[in-house]
């Protein structure tokens, strides 16, 4: 429902860590996250883990 309300370039990843642990540890929780992106597309992915947010919260790289 998220997905088709906001698109893949509104959307950033968060969790709910650490109480997200009483479910599943969070490399399955972020596991299961990354499945469903992935199935979208590499590209709606990499916006979701890293370019909408670099974007929303004006990061820099530096690298």
């Amino acid at each position: 429902m998220v997905w088709h309300a906001f698109g893949e370039d509104r959307l950033v990843f968060g969790s709910n860590w650490p109480v997200s642990d009483r479910g599943a540890l969070f490399d399955v929780v972020v596991g299961l996250v990354r499945q469903y992106f992935e199935g979208k597309g590499k590209t709606a992915a990499r916006k979701y883990f890293s370019d909408n947010g670099k974007a929303v919260y004006k990061w820099i790289d530096r690298s």
